[in-house]
């Protein structure tokens, strides 16, 4: 197949794009760009106990806490409005926009929920992961560490590639409280409590 997207591209690609699309707005599994930074789609089964596990005493930086507050207050917004709006707010460079746009989907904390013809080509919608899967993420909220461990050894056992990543990426814990110098924020700040 040639995995081109132009007028003279294989139905197949077009066939799986329209079945992305589909499949990122049914609330039936969740879209992230995950494992190794691509399109994933991910159980409901297993979401609250990787978003547990990635995220316990994870500080999240203050950009991608900045690009997660967008999204908090108004979401799905598309990529390209996102773009915008942190180019006029912030002053932020392509490399800054995907940098932390990359954070934010390796932590689960933001999901694809279809796509709007914005252009030439169709724009991803993104979602606050607690505004649109909002059961999913009190669950992962009131998980254990131990009930998160034991879900994620039935569905992605210790050999496989997905838990390898997710080993890999919850290494990476800042633990420091943040500061105003830091300009950072832990997982547990996000949580909003009741």
């Amino acid at each position: 197949m040639r995995w081109v997207w132009d007028d003279n591209a294989d139905n197949r690609i077009v066939q799986l794009w329209h079945l992305r699309e589909k499949l990122s707005a049914s609330g039936k599994v969740v879209y992230v760009k995950f494992f190794q930074n691509r399109a994933t789609f991910l159980s409901l089964k297993i979401f609250p106990s990787l978003l547990r596990c990635l995220n316990d005493g994870y500080q999240l930086p203050r950009q991608a806490q900045q690009l997660l507050q967008l999204l908090l207050e108004d979401s799905p917004q598309t990529t390209k409005s996102l773009k915008k709006t942190t180019k006029r707010e912030w002053g932020w460079q392509n490399k800054d926009f995907e940098g932390n746009l990359k954070i934010l989907w390796q932590r689960l904390l933001i999901v694809g929920v279809g796509e709007v013809d914005d252009g030439a080509f169709p724009s991803l919608n993104i979602a606050a992961t607690e505004h649109h899967f909002e059961l999913l993420w009190q669950s992962s909220q009131s998980m254990t560490a131990e009930e998160s461990d034991k879900i994620l050894e039935k569905w992605a056992p210790k050999d496989s590639l997905l838990r390898k990543q997710v080993v890999a990426l919850s290494k990476i814990k800042k633990t420091k409280r943040p500061t105003k110098k830091t300009g950072t924020i832990r997982y547990q700040d996000l949580v909003k409590q009741p």
